[in-house]
């Protein structure tokens, strides 16, 4: 899985196994994106998910593959539907849609997220000793 410009700190991977997320420590917006990845052939399946401007500390899949949920060390987080990645090869979209974010959701670093059991929600962890819905 090559692509990112630094060591790999956080790594997801979708409920039925096809897809693998990954992002890599960053101090420069630039370098604070997520690389969806397909197992089947260990290759990118669209562009990188922009959102964050350090790290990305956790990256949630939905239960139905239909959303990633990101969160970091800029204590934001960020859900993106990614239900077209799969066509955005053949169509030469970007593949992913910016649902919702949170900037400074938290004040202090957010180290985990994770969705409900319905994916009508997800809730967020952070350093500031608080837990987080949505």
């Amino acid at each position: 899985m090559y692509g990112h410009g630094y060591e790999i700190v956080s790594v997801g991977a979708s409920p039925d196994g096809t897809m693998v997320a990954s992002a890599c420590r960053a101090t420069k917006p630039e370098h604070a994106s997520v690389r969806l990845w397909s197992t089947s052939k260990w290759s990118m399946l669209c562009d990188p998910l922009l959102f964050h401007t350090l790290s990305v500390t956790c990256i949630s899949f939905s239960k139905s593959n239909k959303y990633v949920l990101t969160a970091g060390r800029d204590r934001s987080w960020a859900l993106f539907d990614i239900s077209s990645v799969q066509e955005s090869k053949e169509s030469g979209d970007q593949g992913w849609i910016l649902k919702q974010s949170a900037p400074k959701a938290h004040s202090r670093i957010i180290w985990g997220s994770c969705f409900t059991g319905d994916d009508r929600a997800f809730a967020t962890a952070s350093r500031d000793k608080t837990v987080s819905g949505c």
